[in-house]
């Protein structure tokens, strides 16, 4: 955890899909806006899909001839999603869109855990991981921790950038989050479980509790 005073380090969190310049475009963004992002932790189906494995090419392709040299540089963390059969080749069932859930959970708590202030991009990939992904930001996010959505269209997505022009116009815009709680979740025992809907059974134990304590 952080001490202090001690600003916490930051790491952007985000979904993959077949187009891998929207993580690429939110994170110049983010880093252009003055956050320092040392990490990035890109969450994706199974390389076996061949739209996804060429998509996750061009990424980690990125990640070393480009964001390795910057100073300071981005690393890249590349986590398949973690389901009960294996990575699934795409979100088609209820299995899959758990394991979406519980990957993401898992991965933000261990950020949060380590004290570090997450940036979670819910542009790329399947509408399941945007909504899994807010559900986690709701558990588990404090005032510091952002959900972001990439906007920009047009000639910017149509070819496929990787990175903006001069004169490309990145639209990056903050999503709010209505979080369950006005307790930190470090604070509470929610940093405690790595299962996502133990962890919804508890919010609603500590927002009855609150809600009692509000009414004597």
């Amino acid at each position: 955890m952080s001490r202090a005073g001690e600003v916490p380090s930051e790491v952007l969190v985000a979904t993959l899909g077949i187009e891998p310049q929207v993580i690429t475009l939110v994170l110049d963004e983010l880093l252009r806006r003055g956050h320092l992002i040392k990490r990035a932790v890109v969450i994706h189906t199974s390389e076996f899909f061949s739209p996804l494995a060429k998509s996750l090419s061009v990424l980690r392709s990125e990640a070393r001839d480009f964001y390795a040299r910057l100073s300071p540089p981005v690393e890249f963390d590349f986590r398949p999603i973690e389901g009960e059969r294996g990575v699934p080749l795409d979100i088609a069932t209820e299995e899959d869109a758990g394991a979406v859930f519980r990957t993401l959970y898992r991965v933000v708590l261990s950020e949060k855990r380590r004290g570090h202030r997450v940036h979670l991009s819910i542009a790329g990939g399947r509408k399941v991981m945007s909504v899994y992904g807010m559900a986690v930001a709701q558990l588990l996010f404090d005032e510091g921790d952002c959900v972001w959505h990439l906007l920009s269209e047009g000639r910017l997505l149509e070819e496929k950038k990787l990175h903006a022009d001069p004169g490309d116009e990145v639209i990056l815009v903050p999503v709010p989050i209505l979080r369950w709680s006005s307790i930190s979740p470090a604070a509470t025992e929610l940093i405690l479980t790595e299962d996502p809907w133990k962890a919804i059974a508890k919010q609603k134990e500590m927002k009855e509790e609150e809600e009692r304590r509000a009414a004597l």
